[in-house]
């Protein structure tokens, strides 16, 4: 999976939630630089999740009627779909992070 193919997805996902673009570029930019085989520590992926709150966020989606991506099974895309979900959601606001 190259770069340019994780920025696209990012791009759709951040639509179909309706949530800016830019911010979940930047997120993933940060984790990641898009990388989908990124690692650090016990997090994963392009989202960098880890795998309890993870675990955690999905439950929580798969409750939601809004959460449009059901069961697509583990990988690259989910995990940027449920931040793009999480996000969408007010999980980890905005001003929680500029302090």
């Amino acid at each position: 999976v190259t770069a340019g193919q994780v920025v696209a997805v990012v791009a759709l996902l951040a639509q179909m939630y309706g949530v800016d673009p830019a911010l979940m570029d930047c997120m993933v930019y940060r984790e990641s630089s898009y990388n989908v085989a990124a690692v650090n520590g016990i997090h994963r992926g392009p989202a960098q999740w880890n795998p309890n709150t993870r675990d955690w966020l999905d439950g929580k989606a798969r409750e939601d009627a809004l959460w449009l991506h059901g069961d697509i099974g583990q990988g690259p895309v989910y995990d940027l779909a449920l931040m793009a979900w999480a996000v969408s959601e007010g999980y980890g606001p905005l001003e929680e992070a500029a302090e």
